[in-house]
């Protein structure tokens, strides 16, 4: 094949404009194309646009049609349940009449304030009358209790925060009081108190009252203690004195008084830890000298201090008074044994901690134990405190340790955070309603019904005789009048107060903000709010569970699932072939609800329809009308909802 002639350069130049010639065409083309295509989705998002606005035009539209109705019908279940709620007042205001009740009314400040007025302008000299006052005092702390959980159902913020100002100031005059009574008593020791061993023992109150307080005192001068074991057995305390509490303090006698509350003053549940059990706070006090008597004339020389300056002189163990320093190796450790209640739900493996005042804000560890800071500038420690053993049986916590001060049971807050799951069912026509939450370490079970809120599970031992509910149990022919009025007592008007007690006894079933465990979506309050209230209308007629779906939202934003239930049957949400008779519901700020087609299994968020309430998503309004039967029902499940926070901590 002969050898290709090399092209001229007129040849090289015609293909260079022809590849131009054909550049311009395509750049042409491809301008073109872009446009059209600009064109096309222009248009498309035009339309898309305008799709858009008459869908929201349509959705205002059809908000604002059912806005008057979804106001009738919340005015008509208002009105219900005035009714209903201004019948239990009366009875309330009934019953407090004929029992011929000094108490101050707790729904009125005033009467508050003048009570604590009156108690703190009050001088108390003796240790029965504080011990008196401080119970009468309890009495009416529980009524605020009750003013606080009906305030906190329906977020009466302001009347939240004076019920706990009021509840903090009862308490600390409580102590104070009975700080004051015993000032008193240890100035006037009687020579018949004193028995043979020159040594002074009594107790006010017993093992079952709330409030007990103990004393042991030695007349001879410190320098001559030793080793005592002190048996306050009448109020449930025992303790083994080590000679070393008398160190440093030579030219005074000493007493230890043991006082025992059933609540936390101290913490005032604002930290992370929770106090189980009550407080048992154990110090050294300083006996004032007896008086000099002379023997011509039978004169006595005393000191009387003037009116209202009664003050306990404390003594420090260990002993650091002037900065002395002191050496925790060779210090002897005190033995401190008490009593728990037996409605305490205490942990298999027990911590014990001590009050410690101006610990460092983030609650930095120490050696040999951990705190945990409040905003009251003191914090929970377990420093310096071993050998914590705790008696089932006799339901005593003992432990040694190396200081003095209040001893608590404690255990974090957020122990049974998250929720594993929540299940809401009806269990008959328009009568009754089960709420069923399994939580990090036991499964609760509520009925909701007319009479009230009563709790079956979980079946401990210790909420047997307290909170649990037995009332469905036929009456035994050995039962009495007060074992039949106790059955009633357990049947709560207000869901937060029995949470209130359940904490108290171990189970904190009150999230907060702070208790987030960082594995849930904390719902903004006003969001959360509105899904409770909805859920609750429609609790007598479906099942309402849990949506695994619902931490994956945002804050603003909250779903669960629902399935119509008319036979009143339990259907397992947890069985896969069920997945598809639920329907998921989404709460879309505080105006908007809809359902999605989505399942669990099969998550598709797309809203169907939006309406201004869960009931107008329903195909039946007027069957969840509320009536003077439904109403304290459905009011009673929302706000057991709002304490428990299902949505936020799940």
């Amino acid at each position: 094949m002969g050898k290709k002639g090399k092209k001229s350069r007129r040849q090289l130049e015609e293909e260079l404009l022809k590849a131009q010639e054909e550049q311009v065409a395509f750049e042409i083309e491809q301008a073109a194309k872009k446009a059209e295509d600009d064109r096309i989705a222009a248009e498309e998002a035009e339309k898309t646009a305008a799709e858009l606005a008459a869908k929201n035009e349509e959705e205002r539209q059809r908000l604002e049609e059912e806005a008057p109705k979804a106001a009738q019908f919340q005015h008509d279940s208002m009105k219900d349940l005035g009714y209903e709620l201004e019948k239990i007042r009366l009875a309330n205001e009934w019953e407090e009449y004929i029992a011929c009740n000094t108490k101050p009314d707790v729904r009125y400040e005033a009467e508050i304030s003048a009570y604590c007025t009156n108690l703190r302008e009050t001088e108390v000299l003796k240790c029965v009358e504080a011990l008196n006052k401080s119970l009468k005092s309890e009495e009416i702390v529980e009524d605020l209790q009750i003013a606080y959980a009906e305030a906190k159902g329906v977020n009466n913020l302001q009347k939240m925060q004076w019920c706990t100002e009021f509840i903090n100031d009862l308490r600390d005059l409580e102590l104070a009081k009975l700080d004051q009574a015993m000032a008193f008593f240890l100035g006037h020791i009687e020579p018949k108190q004193i028995n043979a061993r020159q040594e002074v023992q009594d107790v006010w109150g017993t093992n079952k009252t709330k409030i007990r307080v103990g004393f042991w005192g030695s007349i001879n001068p410190a320098s001559k203690f030793r080793a005592k074991v002190v048996d306050q057995y009448r109020m449930g305390v025992l303790l083994e004195l080590p000679k070393s509490i008398a160190s440093g303090h030579t030219n005074t006698q000493i007493g230890v008084r043991s006082l025992y509350t059933v609540y936390d003053n101290l913490s005032k549940n604002t930290g992370p830890l929770l106090s189980v059990g009550g407080i048992c706070r154990v110090e050294v006090l300083s006996i004032p000298f007896r008086p000099k008597v002379y023997p011509r004339g039978g004169w006595i020389m005393k000191l009387i201090p003037p009116e209202g300056t009664l003050r306990l002189k404390r003594l420090l163990y260990p002993n650091t008074e002037g900065g002395a320093q002191v050496n925790l190796a060779t210090l002897q450790p005190c033995k401190i044994e008490y009593k728990v209640p037996d409605n305490s739900v205490i942990e298999a493996v027990p911590e014990v901690s001590i009050w410690v005042e101006n610990e460092p804000a983030e609650g930095a560890e120490q050696a040999g134990g951990s705190s945990s800071s409040t905003s009251t500038g003191g914090a929970w420690s377990t420093e310096h405190i071993s050998e914590v053993q705790f008696d089932e049986n006799t339901r005593k916590i003992s432990f040694y340790s190396l200081r003095l001060g209040f001893f608590s049971i404690t255990q974090p807050k957020n122990l049974e955070f998250p929720y594993s799951y929540w299940i809401i069912r009806p269990k008959f026509p328009g009568g009754e309603v089960e709420l069923q939450l399994k939580t990090t370490r036991f499964e609760a079970l509520f009925k909701i019904n007319n009479e009230g809120v009563t709790m079956l599970g979980p079946a401990l031992p210790e909420l047997m005789s307290t909170i649990l509910f037995d009332g469905d149990a036929p009456p035994l022919p050995e039962d009495s009048e007060e074992e039949m009025q106790e059955r009633k007592r357990k049947v709560y008007h207000d869901p937060v107060k029995l949470l209130l007690e359940l904490r108290e006894c171990g189970i904190n079933l009150l999230p907060e903000d702070s208790d987030d465990v960082g594995k849930t979506c904390i719902k903004d309050v006003a969001v959360a709010n509105k899904a409770y209230a909805d859920l609750a209308t429609i609790s007598l007629h479906n099942d309402i569970v849990f949506s695994n779906h619902n931490r994956k939202l945002e804050k603003d934003q909250a779903c669960f699932r629902i399935r119509a239930n008319t036979q009143y049957d339990a259907h397992s949400p947890f069985d896969v072939d069920n997945d598809g008779d639920y329907k998921t519901v989404l709460v879309m700020g505080t105006e908007k609800i809809t359902l999605v087609p989505g399942t669990d299994l099969k998550p598709n968020f797309t809203p169907i329809q939006t309406h201004a309430t869960l009931v107008m998503c329903m195909e039946n309004m007027e069957l969840y009308r509320s009536s003077l039967e439904s109403v304290k029902i459905i009011e009673r499940l929302r706000r057991l909802c709002t304490a428990l926070r299902l949505l936020s901590f799940h």
